[in-house]
């Protein structure tokens, strides 16, 4: 399903509940056909993988968590309402674990420590849990917010993924692994800026940047349009029925 049509979906099931009360997540096989932000791997470009995890018992020169986060730059002004990641693989641990998704607002796209998420205002940190059952033939990962976040053009922003429970029982990491495209080949300017929080210090690497789509709620009619086909989809249904 097209994020836009997911969001709608969720909208029109659950309209004045808490029944989806926490990020929804969703897997395909294929990448987004669009995005408000698109940061995907080109032709020829090099990819790589970063780690988000969370040891249960990390030995004493270990960190104990490391969180993955991507900050990037919003040309022109609109409302986030997922975003998908594309991942390489997973620890037996890791389907079924709790999670955030943390919103901030960045100082800018250097490596500079104060451009650091920990550094920025954190705009709203939401919650989830993801599926039981995980594909690697189903790559890329859609994270639906509970909350949408508005964005101002011009501004830049981090989105960072965190475990809130062990993903491993051991010192093994136990991780959830982010495919990432080499720095020189970003489709985008000024190009991204990947963090990782490690056990409380954020650090970045300029040579490559995740994987991800960003993207924006959509406008009344995609909903409005996702009503009519329910209807229809009833309708039929009920007339065969008859």
């Amino acid at each position: 399903m097209k994020p836009s049509l997911l969001f709608a979906s969720l909208l029109i099931l659950n309209p004045l509940t808490s029944a989806w009360s926490a990020v929804v997540v969703e897997l395909s096989a294929t990448a987004p056909g669009s995005a408000a932000i698109s940061h995907p791997l080109i032709a020829g470009g090099t990819e790589g993988n970063t780690s988000a995890y969370y040891r249960y018992n990390p030995q004493p020169t270990d960190t104990a968590y490391r969180s993955a986060g991507q900050a990037f730059r919003v040309a022109e002004s609109f409302t986030m309402g997922a975003i998908t990641w594309q991942v390489l693989n997973f620890a037996a641990g890791v389907p079924g674990k709790a999670f955030t998704i943390d919103i901030y607002e960045v100082n800018g796209l250097t490596n500079a420590a104060t451009n650091s998420p920990g550094s920025g205002k954190l705009l709203d940190k939401q919650a989830g849990v993801l599926p039981a059952t995980l594909d690697v033939a189903k790559p890329f990962y859609t994270f639906t917010l509970e909350r949408p976040i508005a964005f101002t053009g011009g501004k830049d922003y981090a989105v960072v993924f965190s475990f809130t429970e062990p993903t491993s029982a051991t010192t093994a990491v136990g991780h959830l692994q982010f495919v990432t495209v080499g720095n020189s080949d970003s489709v985008l300017s000024p190009a991204p800026r990947r963090w990782l929080d490690q056990g409380g210090d954020w650090v970045t690497i300029a040579k490559n940047q995740q994987i991800f789509y960003v993207h924006a709620v959509p406008e009344p009619s995609v909903a409005v349009l996702a009503v009519g086909a329910l209807a229809l989809a009833g309708a039929v249904l009920k007339r065969r029925r008859g």
